[in-house]
């Protein structure tokens, strides 16, 4: 089994990391959540930075948590190492997503120098010189046979892991739009691939289909999309939440009205039991943001700012780990949830 190499410097809060961190939600106008522990993490008890961006636990169970400006934060559960351009060479300490292969590599995307790679001891680091269509990565998906699909500002690439060889696709060879928020595979190793301008499917060889607000999704500005073990797809927007099921080809779409905190959705998570969690980050004024869950057919939890411990809601990204805890990534720190 491979181990993780802790690279020169490291940041230990040994003895202090749930100090004075234990939260619980409080009773208010909108339905609270039963009682539970909240576990609040920010630069005072062990992040290099508040503003997460994106997270991912790996196969041995650490929790990778990317910041904005201060790189990488890599969490055993008890200790935390960080990966920044001044200690490791990690391409920028800008990260916008995460994503782990089938090898056990960890593939960072940067908002502005490409991406890099880590196996546990080395980074390798790729731009547009390297094949990239652009340095400014937003996503990363990997298909079946381990092929590397980056989405950027300008297009979609595939590195093809076992020859070496990219391949760029842009609006002219069918991709609805060439500014790319999200991605997945689904379990037929079709490409999903969300952008500002709707919804792309391609089976990695030469068939387009493109989904927008004219033909079933919500909205057209997708933040992310993610895939049930149904192979139902779930997308999220500023516009609310669609559902696509594969099999029937139909789509269902979810807004305040059905039970969404805010329909300005920004993350989704499924959890063990089949539940889709959706984190929102409206900034309209007066907007409510947190956290909903949907079973499938009930809409509970309604996490806020005004019921517990999420300081004004904004919700950047959602984890879940091994044990079921749900963590949320947030401008303003991380916050671990033990709640159903």
């Amino acid at each position: 089994m491979r181990k993780y190499h802790s690279v020169s410097f490291k940041f230990i809060v040994a003895g202090m990391l749930f100090l004075g961190s234990f939260l619980s939600c409080k009773k208010q106008s909108l339905p609270s959540p039963a009682a539970s522990v909240w576990k609040n993490y920010s630069t005072q008890n062990g992040l290099p930075s508040n503003n997460i961006t994106t997270m991912l636990f790996d196969g041995l169970g650490n929790l990778w948590v990317a910041t904005q400006n201060s790189g990488v934060a890599e969490f055993n559960g008890s200790t935390w190492t960080y990966y920044q351009t001044s200690n490791s060479n990690i391409a920028s300490n800008n990260i916008t997503a995460i994503a782990l292969d089938y090898l056990g590599n960890i593939w960072f995307a940067t908002s502005n120098n490409g991406v890099s790679k880590f196996n546990g001891g080395t980074w390798t680091n790729y731009t547009t010189t390297s094949g990239l269509s652009s340095n400014n990565v937003t996503s990363i998906g990997v298909d079946k046979n381990n092929n590397i699909w980056f989405g950027t500002a300008s297009g979609l690439t595939q590195l093809n892991t076992l020859s070496n060889t990219w391949s760029t696709y842009l609006m002219k060879n069918g991709l609805i739009g060439n500014a790319i928020s999200s991605i997945t595979v689904d379990f037929n190793n079709n490409i999903w691939i969300g952008t500002s301008a709707g919804l792309s499917k391609f089976n990695g060889i030469s068939t387009w289909v493109n989904y927008t607000s004219a033909n079933g999704l919500i909205g057209n500005t997708i933040s992310q999309v993610q895939m049930d073990k149904f192979s139902n797809l779930w997308v999220t927007t500023t516009s609310g939440v669609s559902e696509f099921n594969q099999l029937s080809g139909l789509w269902k779409s979810f807004t305040t009205s059905d039970g969404l905190v805010n329909s300005s959705v920004s993350a989704l998570a499924l959890d063990g039991n089949g539940n889709e969690w959706f984190g929102t980050n409206s900034a309209a004024t007066n907007a409510v943001n947190g956290i909903t869950k949907f079973n499938g057919s009930t809409w509970s939890e309604n996490l806020t700012d005004a019921n517990c411990p999420l300081p004004n809601g904004l919700i950047n990204v959602i984890a879940i780990d091994g044990l079921g805890n749900k963590w949320f990534g947030t401008q303003n720190g991380l916050f671990e949830y033990s709640g159903n």
